[in-house]
């Protein structure tokens, strides 16, 4: 066996310089690769995350807008409740019970008025986009 390395010496020596040679280009690129797929999957997730975050906003944004339509729908109602509220206060003021027509047709313009100014109040607190 030792005759052999003897022998044999410069083709070993030349199997290990081409295996050392060989380790040195790969292990370099192999890295690199390696570092290239990391961080696409770093990108990746990062996209995702990024995606995700504007789905939510998104969702955010019509739950908000969801809300604000509700809650202006109810602004108007109770306006409405409120119109009928005066109509029914103002007959009762005057002691007129169910014949209160004339006392309507003197203070509808001021309950219109009034319902006219709730029913703004509610769409400059509660705008529709």
């Amino acid at each position: 066996m030792i005759e052999f390395w003897k022998n044999n010496k410069i083709y070993i020596t030349i199997i290990v310089v081409a295996i050392i040679l060989g380790l040195a280009i790969f292990i370099p690129q192999y890295l690199l690769i390696q570092e290239k797929k990391t961080d696409r999957q770093l990108e990746i997730t990062k996209q995702n995350n990024i995606d995700q975050d504007k789905k939510e906003k998104e969702y955010q944004t019509q739950q908000a807008v969801l809300q604000n339509k509700i809650l202006l729908e109810n602004c108007l109602a109770k306006a409405g409740e409120n119109y009928q509220d005066n109509f029914e206060s103002y007959c009762i003021s005057e002691k007129r019970g169910a014949n209160c027509q004339s006392i309507l047709k003197v203070n509808a313009a001021i309950v219109d008025q009034i319902e006219r100014d709730e029913k703004n109040d509610c769409f400059k607190k509660y705008p529709q986009n």
